[in-house]
């Protein structure tokens, strides 16, 4: 739905805007690479053949930079149309999915799905669906089990009308009051085969709805069961991620400090950079997909708080009359 749709195209922003954040980086770091093998070039260090190795990352990297920009640009226009926003700035878009907010309750999602399984999927609005178009089948049945009864029926009536009439300098108007009392009685001895035939569509149609609403519920709690696990996993993936993201951190911390003390190089700071670049992006992927994945299940199984945003008419309790 589009509330889901939003979301997912949102985080998607953000991890494309830290894609070009690391392509452009990239480019500076071949860029540099470049011109430290131009002067090598021009010093005699460096044979015309080497030097085309550096030529062609720069090139590369100019090439991804401008598929990202190209990327980014057409999500954040997507979400700009579908969200009726009149613009969306790159400073109203984090520059990363903050983890300190990002926490999983196993005890709440089981929670959740126990509901979901034990009558919850049945006041979902598609279960309500088949349950209704159920209900009008058997009012159908009803109805054209009885076409070739007896009929009566009782009419009553109320009428009054006014006329008005002018001849010289006389002016008659009238008034009638009538009231009228009917009955009608009507049998119908012979249809065909019409009666039988609008009994079985009846019948037929109820079936229908009948295994349509049991596939739906028995598929819908399967799905809830499964993405409750696809949730579980996706957070244990961006725990890893985060870990792994870390590591490279204190790893560009020393290289900084060793280049700040005259022990290092700024090479090898660009390098684990690079890295940490790279980590982070995987970071904030393995992010999204775990508020994508929990998103999908907490609106499956009719949790979504964004459905208390909604007005009542748009969202109108329906529930089934015993």
């Amino acid at each position: 739905n589009l509330v889901q749709t939003l979301r997912s195209q949102y985080l998607s922003l953000i991890v494309k805007k830290i894609a070009l954040r690391n392509a452009r980086f990239s480019l500076k770091v071949a860029e540099s690479s470049l011109a430290l093998d131009e002067e090598r070039l021009r010093g005699g260090s460096l044979s015309p053949g080497d030097i085309i190795p550096s030529r062609l990352a720069v090139e590369e990297s100019r090439l991804l930079v401008d598929r990202s920009e190209e990327d980014y640009v057409f999500v954040r226009n997507f979400i700009v149309r579908l969200a009726g926003l009149d613009a969306l700035a790159d400073a109203d878009i984090p520059d990363e999915i903050p983890q300190a907010k990002l926490k999983m309750d196993a005890g709440l999602a089981s929670t959740m799905l126990s509901k979901f399984e034990h009558g919850g999927v049945e006041d979902t609005n598609q279960a309500l669906t088949y349950y209704f178009t159920i209900k009008q089948s058997e009012l159908n049945y009803k109805q054209a089990k009885y076409r070739l009864y007896p009929k009566v029926g009782l009419g009553a009536a109320v009428s009054q009308a006014n006329s008005t009439s002018a001849s010289g300098d006389v002016v008659v108007q009238t008034g009638v009051f009538s009231q009228s009392v009917g009955i009608t009685a009507g049998w119908t001895l012979f249809d065909g085969f019409a009666t039988r035939g609008a009994k079985m569509s009846a019948l037929a149609n109820r079936r229908v709805a009948e295994r349509q609403l049991a596939n739906y519920i028995d598929q819908s709690v399967d799905q809830a069961r499964s993405q409750e696990r696809q949730m579980s996993f996706a957070y244990r993936a961006m725990d890893l991620a985060n870990v792994r993201r870390e590591l490279i951190v204190g790893a560009v911390e020393r290289a900084e400090d060793d280049l700040k003390r005259g022990f290092g190089a700024q090479g090898v700071v660009d390098t684990v950079t690079l890295s940490l670049n790279n980590y982070t992006l995987i970071a904030n992927s393995s992010r999204a997909e775990f508020l994508t994945r929990a998103a999908d299940f907490i609106s499956l199984v009719g949790s979504d708080p964004i459905l208390e945003k909604l007005p009542a008419r748009f969202n109108a309790p329906v529930s089934r009359k015993k």
